[in-house]
């Protein structure tokens, strides 16, 4: 290798200097990296498109399925299994018809509802309304909604919505809400009376003056709150901060916006993580508005408010309007998986106890398991190991699923939030801060913003009732307005 380095080198050294490399050579190299970059930007770009319209195929199939085992479960359950152990047509087994049948209402009126019910896309009316309603509280320009309803076929004037007319009258001194004209994604705030580290408050700043707002949450260890820089934000940004009235005299985070008549310099085009939490940005997408807590979907195409996943099985995204549906299917289907492990559990320990000696024979015999439990015909043997089977895999991975989702609920989350907030954690961390959700307004608070002020079991029962409030939690929270003075603020409980 030495011996053919330096006869490169001689050649290299004897050649005119015309036929040496220059700077046309890098321009070549260039060329060509750029040339293979086009090509794996281009198979992505197939491998994006395949997958986007594998899911849009797979969903009717996923819906028909659905229908199929609901319907072959049905029949095997009042056919076999419910007749096993009960006389067929006699009480219990009336008993368990009228279970089978409240089971199967609940869960598929809910799977119906998350498939047909707009989740809360940028064309719904629920999407226009809260444009509308940004345009003429100064969160983005009045040109936006001109634009969005020219766009959209829509009338320039709209019915403004009574829930942000409440927020709008109410007195800023119970809203334990402290604004300044500070702009960042996410803001730093310490406490005056004695609390150690700061807090980083994940995102929202809603916009004001000539940038945007950002609310803080203090503290309630006397009241006082002081700005003391934003995460990421320039030096700038922190002296501007610093040097800005509070506004929580004027009336919350929106109020202030509008009392002082000013609109935003132009919407924000980062990243959600990077926007507050109450701040409008823009959806290179769609062209237009783009909600706080909007993301857009790449499967449907839309835009959508509160955008938690796209489900194949519903065939649809789950978001704002269509998350309750979700859960709570979720939620029945998680007891009719366990109600059919309950009835097939004997008849399938018995049949494989047909064979079984030793340990085995020994402990399906100390459950209870004997040889009467063993279904006879062949039909209900097929329909005990069938029904078993499914149902326990399935029980066990909607169980995951439910649970899952009904932290989110209880937390304040989305999925995407839940991986952006871990994002916001691991930078407040790296500044000595403490990262808290902006949207969580505790336990109840947030079951009330997705399922109402109902007692949770007459909330899981099956209604058409729309969200209970904006998709982004208010302070008042929702349905409930005298909970202003109970509601949990972030900040009350600083780490």
């Amino acid at each position: 290798p030495t011996q053919d380095f330096l006869t490169m080198a001689r050649g290299r050294a004897t050649r005119p200097a015309a036929a040496l490399p220059g700077p046309g050579c890098c321009d070549a190299c260039c060329v060509c990296s750029n040339r293979h970059f086009y090509w794996v930007r281009l198979c992505q770009r197939a491998c994006v498109i395949c997958f986007e319209f594998s899911m849009l195929a797979l969903g009717p199939l996923l819906i028909v399925t659905v229908f199929v085992l609901v319907s072959s479960e049905t029949y095997w359950a009042l056919k076999y299994l419910v007749p096993a152990f009960a006389p067929c047509c006699g009480p219990r087994w009336g008993l368990h018809a009228a279970w089978i049948a409240f089971l199967l209402f609940n869960g598929m009126f809910n799977y119906l509802s998350c498939v047909l019910t707009d989740p809360g896309t940028h064309t719904s009316e629920v999407y226009a309304d809260l444009v509308y309603e940004a345009s003429q509280r100064g969160d983005i320009a009045p040109s936006e909604w001109e634009e969005y309803a020219q766009r959209h076929g829509l009338p320039a004037k709209r019915k403004r919505l009574v829930r942000w007319h409440r927020f709008d009258t109410r007195d800023a001194s119970a809203d334990g809400i402290m604004s300044s004209s500070s702009s960042g994604g996410m803001n730093a705030t310490t406490t005056s009376g004695g609390s150690s580290g700061g807090v980083a408050s994940g995102g929202p700043s809603s916009s004001a003056s000539a940038s945007s707002e950002t609310h803080h949450h203090h503290h309630q260890n006397g009241g006082a709150t002081t700005s003391s820089g934003t995460m990421g934000g320039s030096q700038h940004r922190v002296r501007h901060a610093a040097a800005a009235p509070s506004s929580s005299s004027s009336g919350g985070r929106h109020r202030a916006a509008a009392a002082s008549g000013a609109r935003r310099a132009g919407p924000h085009r980062g990243s959600w993580i990077d926007r507050g939490p109450y701040e409008w940005g823009f959806c290179r997408y769609t062209h237009g508005p783009k909600a706080p807590r909007a993301h857009f979907d790449h499967v449907t195409k839309k835009l959508v408010l509160n955008m938690d996943h796209y489900c194949p099985w519903m065939f649809n995204v789950v978001g704002y309007a269509n998350y309750r549906y979700f859960v709570l299917f979720l939620v029945w289907v998680a007891l009719a998986c366990l109600y059919g492990v309950a009835i097939t559990a004997f008849p399938f320990l018995a049949m494989a106890n047909g064979g079984a000696t030793g340990t085995a024979h020994t402990l399906t015999s100390l459950v209870g398991v004997t040889r009467a439990h063993r279904p006879t015909s062949k039909h209900a043997r097929s329909a005990v190991m069938f029904t078993f089977v499914l149902a326990l895999s399935v029980g066990i991975a909607v169980a995951i699923l439910g649970g899952w989702h009904v932290f989110l609920t209880l937390t304040g989350q989305t999925t995407i939030e839940f991986y952006g907030n871990h994002t916001l954690r691991q930078r407040a961390k790296q500044r000595g801060l403490v990262f808290r959700n902006p949207y969580d307004r505790g336990l109840v608070q947030n079951w009330r913003h997705v399922f109402g002020p109902r007692h949770p079991l007459l909330a899981i029962l099956p209604s058409r009732r729309p969200p209970p409030g904006l998709p982004w939690p208010d302070d008042d929270g929702p349905d409930d307005p005298t909970a202003a003075g109970n509601s949990k603020r972030i900040g009350d409980d600083m780490v």
